[in-house]
């Protein structure tokens, strides 16, 4: 990956670590005599190299920098002709990137256009993006590559998994550079306020935190393959229906408490570099042409620093949308930023040509961060991805996500006793692997995958794999008698719906909808409206099948969501596989069968009407038509009818609020989903913390028991509910964590509540003018007085642990009750002996002990975490904490070190083979962030050389990989020592200012005073062989020795 510089995080990339543990990554530099233009020159910061970019450009080359290029129209390639015929055009043109910064070949632009031409005078490369969320696909080259067929976005939600999601992005990121692309457009994350929502497939959630938090995690995804990713479609577009021209009216406190909540939190959590404005009339403005928008909420309220591209056909004012920072049109050709009008407003005064450099400055900066001005990618790098294992990451996110549903008598998992298995159902769900689908263009349908598993081939899988004499006969359903004969001789019915959702339109029943067997997939079914007798009745299907053998038949739904069920008391089995992606088969066959055990949580509402929540009125959805002097109706310029509004008018009660609020029982609760074990909660604390905000907070402790006799994952969920004077119509989600768990094991659960987080748990929005839609970005967030309302459980309907507090500083570490006779605690040691001169209590038992100087004292001493909250000790005592503060993910591997040398040991924390290094005990961003060796490499930190400062050393086996910088370049020293299984300790153990290695076995210890192999120079025997070992300078003479911890 390239180095990328965010404010005061320094990225430094190192490769995997190999015999040479780093390979230096020193581009070269320019001759002495060459003379470098100020904007190429990489010894500028990105934004000096913009400033002096936009200086050298003529006006008319920022004209076409702020524009998609459909194709080359305006531009003299000398490759042949071009022809522009209304919406569709050809161009012999195949280079992506201009001379001398390199070609793409093999790449035809396609005529719908999503690329920035370059120019070749200023080595500006061309920028091609593609659309995305759910693959990638539908780019600027024509032909389509070979890419993951990943599950659904709403499928990833289901999940209720950080990882699975950051997996996700990281496949996208990687197959659109691949793709030789810059820019991915994604993700989706509009709310799922309609369960009739043509694209909530692309979505995540009904709920804005879930939503934020996994958006978060796939944008760091793509971007960490630097990538650029696009947040879309801010804001509004919350159903399809003339979504061109149709308009929202939202209160302010809905709006920013919900439908932009997730938008924020992704901003200020991943640093997204573009957001893509939206189709819809938001409360009085279009969205790309909307000050509000995007200047007071996104800029000034959200601090965003990136850039931001119209949806296709989605600005209606070209004064007005540069006016509001829309930095690129995106249309099929330019219809508001050509040339004509862009000339027409500067001479009219309305704008200047610094209007035109504040669109394009984020953007060129982003680029340069990203590497992507200074490294054009000239040629497809599919070589550089193994589909084979994107495949198998994708199978593992869609078997997370699977829900089950309903699982009367323990039907599920199938217990390989059945001889005779019918597989029934329409080709698109029973007969395919089910895709997401990518828009209403039947040459944009699904991904380009390597290879898809069928459903039938899932299942013959699975019984080969256990050795299972079963054998599956499949029936399409075109003929509902035959598939209702074959369920009455078959011992299982495993029966396959769906619905089929897609861009420009929404759902027109949440009911199961016909199908045409007789038209490939990949066509547009809505012919079944005009000739139904042709066409497949999915619920006649499903009434015909139960009506013969119900109570063996276990339904698997592959839906965008929530469905009417009234058949579900006469099955004994549902299950929710969403789209699964190219895995379909293997990822719903792993599940029936038990070898996955379905973890899935659902995240949104399954009602139990067609109209319920948000939808229960026509002016709610799709809406009614208002006089606004707008065009309405449907297509990119409406019909000439009235304009079409959606009114938000059910406020704060969407989704499973408006079920709590109203006390009604959907069929199935947001968060819901069942296990092939049980899980039991319990011992809730609720304790004050400072947040890694700085500001109050709470941490929310909790057990999961696995009570069943079967593994298995549970996300459990924290819900808040506010004080009275809030108005909240129920509580809401704040933090969730899933866990794995073996049969009997327990999990203690420690969540932060940080009142200074994105999400703004304890607060509400309140307006600066309630009964101005117009002015809905002025107001300010609220943390009301009183006591708040902690919730925790699986599901929002099933939150058995409960306490309140109130908002206070916290309080220092517990200690435990100290027994009659000192037998459990620390045991510190001053010298090479077995007598303990420190024995005391501090903290819990259940804490994570850190060893460090943290006073620069030299005295080594404790600090207990608990979650990413630390209690530092500046002596080695019981007692109160001297300090208090917080730092990083409560799922952190961290490590202590000097890292600057100032003689103050700190904190860095890991993650995979990231390391987030911070030089103060505080909160805030870390100051250094080193990607270092493999994720699975054990790391010891010291002072390998003697010069003050702590690096890192990696493990793997008995060899040890030591650097002594952190720094390019590879290992300083290789040594060999011990055995691959003991344990390491590193130290100073003679005093002589250099860090080396011991191991432990058992209660021996075998020490060595130099970097080398060779036998020990120490052998003690000391404490228990289950004691916790620790190392530190207990009392300051500069020799590290040991100590222990035991545990009752």
């Amino acid at each position: 990956m390239m180095t990328r510089h965010r404010g005061p995080v320094r990225r430094l990339a190192y490769p995997a670590l190999g015999i040479a543990l780093f390979t230096g990554l020193v581009a070269g530099q320019p001759a002495a005599a060459q003379t470098v233009d100020p904007w190429r020159d990489t010894s500028l910061s990105a934004e000096e190299r913009t400033e002096a970019l936009l200086e050298e450009m003529t006006l008319d080359e920022k004209f076409q920098q702020i524009r998609i290029s459909r194709i080359y129209e305006d531009a003299d390639t000398g490759q042949g002709p071009i022809v522009i015929e209304g919406r569709s055009g050809t161009s012999e043109y195949q280079n992506g990137v201009f001379p001398p910064l390199g070609t793409l070949p093999g790449c035809t632009f396609q005529d719908t256009g999503r690329q920035i031409q370059g120019i070749e005078r200023l080595g500006i490369p061309t920028v091609r993006m593609t659309n995305g969320g759910t693959g990638v696909k539908g780019g600027s080259c024509g032909d389509d590559p070979e890419a993951t067929g990943v599950p659904s976005t709403n499928a990833a939600a289901a999940t209720f998994d950080r990882g699975l999601n950051y997996e996700l992005g990281r496949i996208l990121g990687e197959e659109t550079r691949a793709f030789a692309h810059q820019v991915m457009l994604g993700p989706g994350m509009n709310l799922l306020r309609v369960p009739q929502g043509g694209r909530n497939y692309e979505y995540f959630s009904e709920d804005p935190y879930l939503t934020g938090v996994l958006a978060t995690e796939q944008v760091q995804g793509i971007e960490d393959q630097d990538i650029q990713s696009q947040l879309k479609h801010l804001a509004g577009n919350e159903q399809e229906t003339e979504r061109w021209t149709m308009g929202v009216q939202v209160p302010s406190q809905a709006m920013n408490e919900l439908y932009m909540l997730p938008f924020e939190m992704t901003v200020r959590d991943a640093e997204p570099a573009s957001v893509m404005c939206s189709f819809p009339d938001v409360n009085g403005t279009y969205a790309c042409d909307s000050s509000e928008l995007l200047q007071d909420a996104l800029r000034r309220n959200w601090g965003f620093d990136g850039w931001v591209m119209s949806d296709r056909r989605a600005i209606h004012d070209t004064v007005a949308a540069i006016r509001a920072g829309t930095d690129v049109e995106l249309d099929w050709a330019p219809q508001y930023y050509t040339d004509e009008k862009l000339n027409a407003a500067l001479r009219a005064g309305q704008i200047t040509e610094g209007d035109i450099d504040d669109l394009l400055r984020e953007r060129y900066i982003k680029m340069i961060e990203f590497g992507q001005m200074d490294t054009p990618y000239d040629e497809f790098m599919w070589d550089s991805v193994d589909l084979m294992a994107n495949g198998q990451s994708a199978r593992e996110i869609a078997e997370g996500a699977i829900t089950l549903l309903k699982n009367s008598d323990e039907f599920l998992p199938l217990s390989g006793e059945e001889q005779s298995i019918a597989l029934i159902g329409a080709e698109w769900y029973a007969g395919m692997a089910k895709m997401a689908p990518r828009s209403i263009r039947a040459n944009n349908e699904n991904v380009v995958t390597p290879y898809t598993v069928t459903p039938e081939e899932g299942l013959n899988n699975v019984i080969d794999q256990l050795g299972y004499d079963s054998t599956v006969t499949y029936n399409d359903g075109s003929d509902p008698e035959a598939a209702a004969e074959l369920a009455t001789e078959s011992d299982l019915v495993i029966l396959m719906a769906g619905d089929d959702p897609h861009e420009t339109e929404d759902r027109e029943t949440l009911g199961f909808p016909m199908i045409d067997v007789d038209i490939a997939p990949e066509e547009d079914p809505a012919e079944c409206l005009e000739t139904p007798e042709e066409c497949l009745d999915q619920e006649a299907l499903i009434d015909a099948v139960l009506a013969e053998n119900a109570a063996k038949t276990v339904v698997v739904l592959k839906t965008s969501g929530a469905v009417l069920m009234p058949w579900l008391s006469r099955v004994p089995a549902v299950v929710e596989a969403w789209y699964p992606g190219m895995e379909d088969g293997n990822a719903v066959a792993n599940v029936l069968y038990g070898l996955v055990n379905p973890s899935g949580k659902l995240p949104m509402t399954f009602g139990v009407t067609e109209r319920e929540a948000a939808t229960q009125t026509v002016e709610q959805f799709p809406g009614t038509r208002m006089d606004t002097g707008k065009a309405g109706g449907p297509g990119a310029y409406g019909d000439g009818s009235d304009q079409l509004i959606a009114q938000y008018t059910e406020g704060l009660e969407m989704g499973y609020r408006w079920y709590l609020a109203h006390d009604v029982e959907p069929t199935f609760p947001f968060g819901f989903g069942l296990s092939y074990t049980t899980f039991q909660y319990s011992d809730l604390a609720v304790t004050p913390i400072v947040g890694e905000s700085g500001e109050l907070g709470a941490q929310v402790d909790f057990t999961i028991t696995n009570t069943g006799d079967v593994a298995g994952a549970e996300a459990g969920q924290v819900y808040l509910t506010l004080p009275d004077e809030a108005g909240q119509p129920s509580k809401r989600l704040v933090q969730f964590h899933k866990v794995y768990l073996e049969p009997g094991a327990s999990e203690r659960v420690s969540l932060p509540v940080d009142s200074g987080a994105s999400n703004h748990p304890y607060s509400y929005w309140v307006p600066d003018e309630p009964e101005n839609l117009g002015n809905w970005a002025d107001g300010e967030w609220v943390t009301p007085d009183g006591e708040f309302t902690v919730h925790v459980g699986a599901s929002s309907a099933d939150t058995p642990l409960t306490e309140t507090f109130e908002l206070v500083a916290p309080t220092t570490p517990e200690e435990p009750e100290e027994p009659t006779e000192q037998q459990f605690g620390f045991f510190l040691n001053d010298a090479w002996d077995t007598t303990a001169n420190h024995v005391f209590m501090y903290g819990r038992f259940a804490d994570e002990v850190l060893i460090g100087d943290w006073d620069g004292d030299g005295t080594d001493s404790i600090t207990v975490r608990r979650g990413n909250v630390f209690y530092v000790n500046n002596e080695p005592r019981g007692g109160e904490a001297e300090h208090v503060f917080v730092y990083g993910h409560p799922d952190d591997t961290v490590l202590v070190g000097d890292w600057d040398g100032d003689g103050i040991d700190t904190l860095a924390v890991r993650r995979g083979a990231e390391y987030h290094v911070k030089n103060n005990l505080a909160g805030g961003p870390a100051d250094q962030v080193v990607v270092y060796g493999r994720a699975g490499d054990q790391v010891v930190v010291g002072d390998w050389d003697g010069d003050t400062l702590d690096t890192f050393a990696v493990r793997r086996g008995p060899t040890y990989y030591v650097k002594n910088t952190i720094a390019p370049g590879e290992a300083d020293q290789v040594v060999v020592y011990g055995r691959a299984d003991d344990i390491t300790l590193a130290g100073d153990w003679d005093g002589d200012g250099d860090d080396t290695f011991a191991v432990r076995r058992g209660a021996t210890y075998y020490v060595k005073n130099t970097i080398a192999a060779g036998e020990a120079d120490i052998v003690l025997v000391y404490g228990r062989a289950g004691d916790e070992i620790y190392v530190g300078d207990w009392n300051g003479d500069g020799e590290d020795t040991l100590g222990v911890r035991r545990a009752p």
